[in-house]
């Protein structure tokens, strides 16, 4: 819009020009006089926007230009040249960026062009020079008013450009920043399953292969392993639940108190035979600090057989201003392994609850840490 601005601007102003110096029937002199400002108001034209955008007021010369056309013109109005203002202000209304300056250089050419208006209407007070005076006015008024609401309409369509980019982009984000959330939940969630299985399948495991070491030692010694047999398959048993629990992945975590705990701890003493010594106070476990209590016990009660080779196992635990602190230490050989996977879950999970975990390698193996308990004792 602008190119075609600049490119008509010159020929109508030169057809208006003509007109007018046709219309004046101008001595050679004048004439000369009007045709050197008329070029210079068209180079001056032709120039200016390079400067224009950096220095809006420019643009207010073109005003002084038209008004030493009308100067030297020998009628007090020469409507031709006068129709230059109209011409200037549709240019400023278009080109200029800024709406202010706009309205700015707008009102100084309306000024400009009444001026010769007032004078009439000064020097000749009669209908046709107050007719005249009223309807330049109201015509100027209109043409201002017509470019200042083109001009808001054009930048509440920018804003809404501006504001619907932006939208976009944080669509994308929000987009993005949910793609990620999704991955992460999933990474969690194998992790999870992860831990469950290895937790609860591999403790299942572990006393599976120790009673069928026992099975293997006692049917050398012709002994009645029946009962024996029974204990496998229900560890074997526990192992498949368990494994589906894991892979199911449900939502809801089961729920594991203190007796629950106190009962894997006995099962394990029977299945492996390995001497467990616990104190563990009566405490109500909110579902997800009894699973984490759980799976950490026994973790290690899984390590203290699989890796210690160990035949007895101390477990403490006691409150403590409103934090659940355990201890455990084994007999067996030790170990020197601090970051095995089922450690750093066991970390994990400790740390979910504000807790922390420290592993003491060496011969005892010891495990003690604490975890915030919302829980109340009863």
């Amino acid at each position: 819009m602008k190119k075609v601005i600049y490119i008509a601007k010159p020929l109508l102003a030169t057809i208006l020009f003509s007109l007018a110096l046709a219309f004046e029937n101008a001595s050679k002199e004048r004439a000369i006089i009007l045709m050197g400002i008329f070029i210079f108001y068209i180079l001056w034209g032709m120039i200016r926007p390079s400067f224009q955008q950096k220095w809006a007021w420019i643009i207010l010369l073109d005003g002084i230009l038209i008004f030493l056309l009308e100067h030297y013109s020998k009628y007090l109005v020469n409507y031709f040249v006068h129709f230059l203002y109209v011409v200037v202000i549709l240019e400023v209304g278009i080109t200029l960026n800024s709406r202010r300056w706009g309205n700015t250089a707008a009102i100084f050419f309306s000024l400009l062009s009444m001026g010769k208006f007032s004078y009439a209407l000064y020097v000749i007070p009669n209908a046709k020079t107050i007719a005249e005076f009223s309807f330049n006015f109201l015509a100027l008024a209109f043409i201002v008013t017509l470019i200042n609401y083109g001009k808001l309409q054009f930048e509440g369509r920018t804003q809404q450009e501006i504001l619907y980019k932006e939208l976009l982009r944080a669509y994308d984000k929000l987009k993005e920043y949910s793609q990620m959330r999704e991955e992460a939940l999933a990474l969690k969630e194998r992790n999870r399953i992860a831990g469950e299985l290895h937790d609860s399948v591999g403790h299942s495991l572990t006393s599976l292969i120790m009673q069928i070491e026992m099975l293997d030692h006692l049917y050398q010694k012709n002994e009645d392993i029946s009962d024996l047999l029974k204990d496998i398959k229900n560890n074997g048993r526990q192992a498949l639940v368990g494994t589906r629990e894991a892979v199911a992945a449900l939502n809801e975590q089961p729920n594991k108190s203190i007796e629950d705990i106190i009962s894997m701890l006995k099962s394990f003493q029977k299945d492996t035979n390995v001497e467990i010594d616990y104190n563990i106070p009566s405490v109500y476990l909110l579902p997800e600090e009894g699973i984490v209590l759980y799976r950490v016990l026994q973790e290690a009660l899984t390590n203290a057989l699989r890796h210690g080779k160990c035949s007895r196992i101390e477990i403490k635990c006691e409150v403590i201003k409103g934090n659940f602190y355990f201890y455990i230490e084994d007999d067996g050989v030790g170990s020197n392994n601090k970051n095995g996977f089922g450690q750093r879950n066991m970390r994990e999970r400790i740390e979910s609850l504000g807790g922390s975990m420290e592993v003491i390698t060496g011969q005892p193996y010891k495990i003690k840490g604490f975890f915030c308990l919302k829980g109340e004792i009863t």
